[in-house]
């Protein structure tokens, strides 16, 4: 049996260890020195059917003011070693940088029919990591078409990170964050 005196060290793919420069330089950020941070703005916690039902009538009226509302979408779920991944559990719905929307969909019965519209709405564009997944979970778990939506009003943000840093990286969006604030700064995503 081998022993090792250190632990070894991951190497990144070359376009993210350019400097401003263009000079490679291996980015070693550690992410538990991380600052902490924080939405300091309003998280609106739905637990039921009405409550959420109530928070997408609001965002409805947001929409309908304005050409287009981009909204950060993310779902989450609990994952069994043994079943593999169970029935969505939360739903997060930004609309605005003060404004956060919590569904809490395993405390309810079925999805509100508001949620539905909100979804099919033709000026609201979601947006996330690895979106079109989550999206596809979301019409697995709750029989809802999610096709039409998928192909015209999606931007998977991990996507728009290759295309703009010609990569081929899976993103997460811990990745990705950590990569937009402590990356080399020469290209905005």
């Amino acid at each position: 049996m081998a022993v090792h005196d250190k632990p070894s060290q991951r190497k990144l793919p070359a376009w993210m260890t350019l400097n401003a420069e263009g000079e490679n330089e291996q980015f070693t950020h550690d992410t538990n020195e991380n600052p902490n941070l924080s939405f300091m703005g309003t998280v609106h916690y739905c637990r039921t059917e009405k409550e959420c039902g109530r928070a997408c009538e609001s965002l409805m009226k947001q929409v309908e003011t304005q050409e287009e509302l981009v909204i950060g979408f993310d779902m989450e779920w609990p994952v069994h070693f043994k079943t593999g991944s169970g029935k969505t559990a939360l739903i997060q719905i930004c609309a605005e940088e003060q404004t956060c929307y919590l569904f809490h969909v395993s405390c309810m019965r079925s999805l509100p029919e508001a949620f539905v519209h909100l979804l099919k709405h033709p000026k609201f564009k979601l947006v996330g990591v690895n979106i079109k997944n989550d999206l596809w979970k979301l019409s697995r778990d709750f029989g809802i078409t999610v096709k039409p939506l998928i192909e015209s009003r999606v931007v998977d943000l991990g996507e728009l990170a290759n295309e703009t840093l010609r990569s081929g990286q899976r993103w997460s969006l811990d990745r990705l964050v950590l990569h937009v604030i402590y990356g080399n700064g020469t290209r905005e995503i």
